[in-house]
């Protein structure tokens, strides 16, 4: 019987088969996992911190650099560069802030896909310039709408480089403020007793870049390292937090036998901690440790007995990472928080207060404007206008209300005179001081019976 030609044939045993063996799946790509953080260098500023980041190698992975296109004094040391188009590398100040929105919004879809699958991103800028002050609260924004908790690095200028620059840094912190979870301010002026006489510029910010990159190395490595005792690095940035949403983040190291209690000893005269002065008005500082295997409990110890007898009455809260790269070293991190300033406190906050407010409301129309057309307007002011001039009509209706004055006389207090009779024109007989012609018992007080 023949077979239906629509029947499949099967191969006989040990026979070769015909057909052409089926190709192999080749094996799906595998996407590389998300970094934990991710950092963002935006400006000449951030980058040229970025560069100095050092301790792990790892960092520079997970670094992006965010510049005008063609344009950045130092040549960035990281993964991936995003260039903002359309704006001149040279003379940011004649770019329209509009502009500058523009190019960062231009780049969104790769920042939201850098960010994508990130715990932590971190933004690096120097406050002041054109870029890094409008870029870096963009970024930022862009950061937090991707689910990430984002931490803001910001130097601010020195006091030498203008009244102008200091008004759009503080107007471009507020910025960074709102758009970020937390922010690390490090105001320049404050490391000037870190210099000396003959410090040259390039020296004074390779010192304040290292000092900026020092703190995001140790939050960086805090954040990807196994918390020991206390609470995680993650959880004391989200306590500082939510004390108002600034920090002061100072980082130091110290080896040997002593090493935690001089840790604590640079803290404690750190310029950016005024002297330990700011410790002690702080509403929150968080403690964080990091060191190798050779960290013991009673080192930890005897270093949170000082801080606590340092800073009495304040709120302090710690975690310790074990950190095998660094030997036997100590590194020891301070965040004190900031609070946030009332109404009361904004009112009466004196210049620096009037320059962000002023900052705050400059004309689109000017490049160093940081207020987009569709921004709020200003707050009504807690002050009562002055009233207005008086007319002569009002004047004069006044001058008719008014009535006449009254004299005033001078009384006469009804005192009772007594006479002396015939004794009335005789001088008093004064004897030591003494009126003789007075009773000795009304001279002496003396009572009677």
């Amino acid at each position: 019987m023949n077979a239906s030609s629509d029947q499949p044939t099967l191969a006989q045993p040990g026979a070769a088969s015909a057909a052409a063996p089926a190709p192999i799946p080749a094996a799906a790509s595998v996407a590389p996992p998300a970094p934990l953080v991710r950092l963002f260098g935006v400006g000449g500023a951030g980058i040229s911190v970025l560069n100095r980041l050092t301790g792990d190698a790892a960092l520079a992975g997970c670094s992006v650099a965010v510049r005008a296109e063609g344009g950045c004094r130092e040549a960035p040391q990281v993964a991936e560069t995003i260039p903002l188009l359309n704006l001149s590398a040279t003379g940011l100040v004649a770019t329209s802030a509009d502009r500058v929105r523009a190019a960062v919004v231009e780049q969104a879809p790769r920042v939201k896909a850098l960010c994508a699958g990130v715990k932590v991103v971190g933004v690096v800028a120097g406050l002041g310039g054109h870029l890094g002050t409008i870029a870096a609260p963009a970024i930022a924004a862009m950061g937090r709408e991707s689910g990430a908790f984002v931490i803001a690095f910001a130097a601010m200028p020195f006091e030498c480089e203008g009244s102008l620059r200091m008004r759009t840094a503080e107007a471009g912190l507020l910025r960074l403020k709102e758009s970020a979870d937390l922010v690390v301010c490090q105001p320049n002026q404050k490391l000037i007793p870190l210099m000396g006489d003959n410090t040259s510029l390039v020296e004074t910010f390779n010192t304040t870049n290292q000092q900026l990159a020092a703190a995001i190395t140790a939050a960086c490595q805090g954040l990807m390292s196994e918390t020991v005792i206390g609470l995680p690095l993650s959880d004391l940035c989200e306590l500082v937090r939510q004390q108002g949403n600034e920090c002061v983040w100072v980082t130091g190291e110290a080896h040997g036998p002593n090493r935690g209690a001089e840790a604590v000893d640079k803290m404690l005269v750190h310029p950016m901690l005024e002297g330990g002065a700011l410790l002690k008005v702080a509403p929150l500082v968080a403690v964080s440790l990091a060191a190798d295997a050779s960290l013991t409990m009673a080192e930890v110890s005897r270093l949170m007995e000082r801080i606590h007898a340092e800073l009495p009455g304040v709120p302090v809260v710690m975690g310790a990472a074990l950190r095998p790269d660094l030997g036997d070293r100590l590194r020891l991190s301070l965040m004190v928080a900031v609070p946030a300033p009332s109404e009361q406190d904004q009112t009466f906050a004196g210049p620096q207060a009037a320059t962000c407010a002023a900052a705050r409301t400059l004309d689109s129309n000017n490049p160093l404007s940081l207020v987009s057309p569709g921004s709020a307007g200003r707050p009504p002011s807690r002050f009562v206008a002055p009233p207005p001039a008086a007319t002569a009509e009002t004047l004069d209706h006044l001058r008719r209300q008014r009535k006449p004055a009254t004299r005033l006389r001078q009384g006469q207090l009804p005192l009772e005179i007594i006479s002396k009779g015939r004794f009335e024109k005789s001088e008093p007989t004064i004897h030591r001081g003494e009126d003789l012609d007075i009773p000795t018992y009304i001279r002496r007080h003396v009572s009677l019976n």
